[in-house]
């Protein structure tokens, strides 16, 4: 059974995620009973500017250390109470009646937990490179402790620190150490030593722990990030009651708090009153202030920090071997490796000019081993998601997803290295008919071909695949192609004003909110459950990637692309890969209002709904059969 999903659990309790990450990230504890030996300044609360100013004047920064050579890369490991595996709703929330029957809650297996880690981390590594830092969290250990059982977050994270993490260090070579429980009856549920005005590094190496529950690592990945970051020396905004009078490690180290046209406060990370996915930093981020010199610079403060921390413990793990089962595949521009270079996949494409011209792979993060994103013209502008997921446990077989947002013809490669492996080619010739040289056939606009290549070793022995040379040409009539609209790039806008989204899910300077749905056949015929955006750094501020299950199962490619330029209007690409049916709604921030009753409303959204077979409707009479959305009248430019 499918986990449950955390959002769910949410709606159950009638709270919004934003609400719920700021109540499990809980207050910080700076140094929990600690006796410092150098004094930590207190401050009042005071306003920002002043807060800063007596920061600063509090004593000269300390050096700016060298950076490493290369990426800075900051281990971690975990320990895990028993308990933290295999729980039920009871269990989990004994004190809220969810209406539903016992069960299964959370990660079963140690392999779940695993992966909750995982992707927690790539998520943190996703934050560093929209910060231009070049660090990286890795994961180095997970091993069960039993002297974990029963204890609170609180008393877990001392127990770490006094008997785990010289343990850590020796055998993983862990800079920071990480307890997980499984209590959710006290708060707060996830806390981190945090390294305050004064701490050395020495100190601040012995205190790099924290403690969190398993459900802070279904949150997205922000509390996670929000721990680490206590560990490096941030604090939340100034002024904010959590920091307990004590001072970042260099005083502009706090998170930010804004707000937008309409009133609606936002935080970085590090900061309460919702979020958006940056640290706080002095440059304009696609239009919006995310700090201030000061007393928010949470980029600038992590240049000080991150050399030490990622020096903490030699390196112990290896580093990780790129083919670790030796299949050979060679990722290059044009060429992805999948699968532990297992699979490698390429793709080309036609317009009126240019016969079959080579796709080039985006150069994205965060959405695992299993997917690839191309495009055809611009970076800014990814066209095609292609996935090869392993359905060896079901039915024997590597299965084959794919979608293009676009409506040119094209064709995609994808060769098994494996002993015995082959290459199977799936063409689109338009009007989302799909062929393949396995037998694979659809109208759906979409690749779901569920036995594409056997899990064997020896599939070309069986006489299941077939070598294919450079695969068949695409039949294209060049002169009456239409013209490839959704081969305009996005537009550098020059632009930069602020639109108000707010959250992770905002596109084109914060002005379209996208949400999603999908049609949850795992818990019952007619279940609706809400879809998420996977953290990926590399889609630009147009595009984004959507998941239904796994942050690193991306299932929908959507983007909001400008045209004005040709016919006064935004336009909708999307497509899923996926079999599921779906549903995005798009909200114009650009037409935001209050009413009488101070909500607030848009007078311009669009909401598509995919019901199956290709078949997709828009509210705003759009309509199509080809299981792409490409609505280039989507919404009117501003005047």
């Amino acid at each position: 059974m499918k986990r449950m999903r955390l959002g769910l659990f949410l709606m159950l309790v009638g709270l919004s995620p934003i609400q719920v990450a700021a109540q499990i990230a809980g207050p910080a504890e700076p140094l929990l009973g600690v006796e410092r030996p150098n004094p930590v300044p207190s401050f009042p609360d005071l306003p920002p500017g002043e807060l800063g100013a007596i920061a600063s004047a509090s004593g000269e920064l300390p050096p700016l250390p060298d950076w490493c050579d290369g990426t800075c890369v900051i281990d971690i490991a975990f320990f895990y109470a028993p308990e933290a595996i295999g729980q039920t709703n009871g269990s989990a929330f004994p004190d809220i009646d969810t209406g539903e029957p016992d069960r299964p809650w959370g990660v079963q297996t140690v392999g779940e937990l695993r992966d909750d880690i995982l992707q927690s981390i790539a998520i943190a590594n996703v934050v560093f490179r929209r910060a231009k830092l070049d660090a990286e969290l890795r994961f180095v250990g997970l091993e069960l402790d039993p002297a974990l059982t029963g204890l609170q977050t609180r008393v877990a994270l001392d127990h770490v620190r006094r008997e785990r993490l010289g343990k850590a260090r020796s055998k993983y070579g862990a800079d920071l150490v990480y307890a997980i429980t499984a209590d959710w009856t006290a708060r707060p549920s996830c806390i981190a030593e945090a390294r305050t005005a004064g701490v050395s590094r020495e100190v601040a190496a012995s205190f790099a722990v924290g403690a969190v529950r398993t459900g802070c690592l279904l949150d997205g990945g922000q509390t996670l990030i929000t721990l680490v970051g206590y560990n490096l020396g941030l604090l939340r905004e100034a002024g904010n009651s959590g920091n307990q009078g004590h001072a970042p490690f260099v005083p502009f180290g706090h998170g930010y708090v804004g707000k937008n046209g309409f009133g609606q406060r936002y935080g970085t990370l590090m900061a309460h009153n919702g979020y958006v996915p940056y640290f706080s930093t002095t440059e304009v981020v696609y239009g919006r202030v995310l700090g201030d010199a000061e007393v928010s610079d949470a980029v600038r403060a992590l240049r000080y920090t991150i050399p030490e921390a990622a020096r903490y413990s030699p390196t112990v793990v290896p580093e990780r071997v790129e083919d670790p089962h030796g299949y050979g595949c060679l990722p290059s521009a044009s060429r992805a490796c999948l699968n532990e270079r297992r699979f490698g996949v390429s793709a080309r494409y036609s317009t009126q000019t240019v016969a079959r011209a080579s796709a080039t792979g985006l150069d994205a993060y965060g959405f695992g081993d299993s997917g690839a994103l191309f495009y055809f013209f611009g970076p800014d502008n990814p066209e095609m998601l292609l996935k090869v997921v392993d359905g060896c446990w079901l039915n024997g077989h590597w299965w084959v997803f794919g979608s293009a947002a676009t409506d040119l013809v094209y064709d995609v490669a994808i060769e098994d290295l494996a002993d015995g492996g082959g290459t199977v080619e799936y063409r689109h010739n338009g009007g989302g008919v799909i062929v393949s040289d396995n037998g694979y056939s659809t109208a759906a606009g979409v690749i779901n071909d569920t036995s594409a290549f056997p899990c064997g070793r020896s599939a070309a022995q069986a006489g299941k695949r077939r070598q294919s040379g450079g695969g068949p040409a695409v039949d294209v009539a060049l002169g009456q192609d239409r013209h490839p609209v959704s081969g305009i790039g996005a537009a550098d806008a020059a632009v930069t004003r602020d639109y108000g989204c707010i959250g992770e899910a905002c596109l084109n300077n914060w002005r379209f909110w996208v949400s999603a749905s999908f049609d949850d056949r795992e818990e019952c015929d007619d279940c609706i459950t809400g879809a998420g955006e996977v953290p990926a750094y590399g889609l630009g501020d147009s595009g984004m990637l959507i998941s239904f299950f796994e942050p690193d199962n991306p299932e929908l490619l959507l983007k909001v692309v400008d045209g004005c330029a040709v016919n006064g209007h935004w336009w909708v690409f999307g497509s899923a890969a996926t079999d599921l049916g779906y549903g995005v709604t798009i909200e114009d921030y650009a037409t935001a209002y209050r009413n009488a009753r101070g909500h607030l409303l848009f007078e311009r959204s669009n909401s598509y709904d995919h019901h199956g077979g290709g078949w997709i409707t828009g509210s705003n009479g759009y309509s199509t059969r080809t299981g792409v959305i490409s609505d280039t009248t989507a919404f009117p430019c501003d005047a």
